[in-house]
């Protein structure tokens, strides 16, 4: 069972969007806003993960403030070259994952499945 998503104050939410566009297109990582804000997490940070995401939802899209991301940190994107570009990345991000899943629906319908006699 999937633990419940944390509340996060809507300061925080604010003070999240606000320090991504100080950047000026700098990004900031998601571990830097988990230590800046004083967010508890874990080393892979789905917490502040969770909170960026809501941030950008809640606050930077109704605003029209366009924020990305990449393996670097969170970015704001000022030009429609920037955009482009990570639509691009996240097109073909989306449909390597979309390969791997019909390669798995591709496994099942050949008969295959991870239940393998063992030994005793």
């Amino acid at each position: 069972m999937e633990k419940p998503a944390p509340k996060f104050s809507d300061e925080l939410l604010e003070d999240i969007i606000e320090a991504i566009v100080e950047r000026d297109g700098e990004q900031i990582t998601s571990e830097d806003i988990k230590y800046i804000f004083g967010i508890k997490d874990s080393t892979a940070n789905p917490i502040t993960r969770s909170a960026i995401k809501e941030a950008i939802k809640k606050y930077a899209i109704p605003q029209g403030i366009e924020i990305g991301a990449c393996s670097s940190g969170y970015f704001l994107i000022k030009t429609d070259e920037e955009r482009s570009a990570y639509v691009r990345n996240l097109t073909k991000r989306a449909i390597g994952i979309m390969e791997r899943i019909q390669m798995v629906v591709d496994a099942a319908q050949m008969g295959g499945n991870n239940e393998r006699e063992t030994k005793d």
